[in-house]
């Protein structure tokens, strides 16, 4: 990683030559996208806001003439700009303006709890058009693949589907963002990065904010008991993300092994169990702050 931010830092051409490859790699590897996003925010944090904004600017015009030579059609170049690029060069602004990475989560997350209210606002049934997507776009595929769907299995698809969607979005913005401070942080202040993603917090507002959509969500007989339900799942990543800081602030506090972070990271991938665990500890950490003793970051 070292040597891919010493390369982006040489100058606005080699930082967009690195993006424009990072976003290309995305429509093949789409992990590869967190790299162009890594790119922008790097530019963005070390170089100036404005020069982040060029970066990204150059590199969806030169994404776009791609995408239209390849596939006839510029969205697909437009679409990796829009979900890895526009958001975390908002994010990396608010960063280099207020030093607070605590402000910048919040702002993610509220930005998609923006993004799938204007949904539900913008289409009447949000279930049905999610079916209507999957029957038109991807049961042929399932089809070919040998996999049946039946009805009650893509309206449960459905159903879970924003909540999904908006909570892997903070996930993604957010862990481009990492990307970017951690390449910062190898380049200028090696121990930066870890002491501000060990004190990520959402805080109480945001804790008491997801109760809420709990509560009304629990009631599904309400108006907005489906929007509360879809905002919960937004949230509940969130607290993933914040849990995830706790486990790696007080294994860091125990000075455990790495296989216990590979551990962790390899049971978050395969047991659901897991990841509510990790959730419900980012959750409790919202409420009552269990790193308040930064002794030890």
């Amino acid at each position: 990683m070292n040597a891919i931010a010493e390369f982006i830092m040489r100058g606005k051409t080699q930082a967009v030559l690195a993006s424009s490859a990072f976003a290309f790699l995305a429509f093949l590897i789409m992990p590869m996208g967190l790299l162009f996003s890594g790119a922008v925010a790097l530019v963005t944090l070390a170089v100036s806001i404005s020069a982040g904004l060029q970066v990204m600017v150059l590199t969806a015009m030169i994404v776009s003439a791609g995408a239209f030579l390849i596939a006839g059609s510029i969205w697909p170049g437009l679409m990796i700009i829009l979900e890895f690029g526009l958001p975390v060069w908002v994010l990396a602004a608010i960063l280099a303006n207020t030093a607070n990475m605590n402000l910048v989560f919040q702002t993610a997350v509220g930005m998609m709890i923006a993004a799938v209210m204007g949904f539900h606002i913008w289409v009447d049934n949000v279930q049905q058009f999610w079916i209507d997507l999957i029957e038109a776009k991807f049961r042929p595929a399932f089809e070919q693949s040998g996999v049946v769907l039946d009805a009650g299995s893509v309206a449960d698809i459905a159903n879970i589907l924003t909540a999904v969607i908006g909570g892997v979005g903070v996930l993604l913005v957010m862990s481009g963002l990492f990307v970017g401070r951690l390449m910062q942080a190898r380049l200028y202040n090696p121990e930066g990065f870890k002491k501000e993603f060990y004190a990520l917090q959402l805080g109480r507002g945001f804790a008491m904010l997801t109760t809420t959509f709990m509560v009304l969500a629990f009631f599904d007989q309400l108006p907005g008991s489906a929007v509360a339900a879809d905002l919960v799942g937004v949230t509940l990543f969130a607290m993933v993300l914040q849990g995830t800081a706790v486990a790696h602030w007080w294994l860091n506090a125990k000075q455990a092994s790495t296989w216990w972070f590979v551990l962790m990271y390899g049971l978050l991938l395969v047991l659901p169990q897991a990841t509510m665990a990790i959730a419900s500890l980012g959750y409790v950490d919202a409420w009552f702050d269990l790193k308040r003793d930064k002794s030890n970051l």
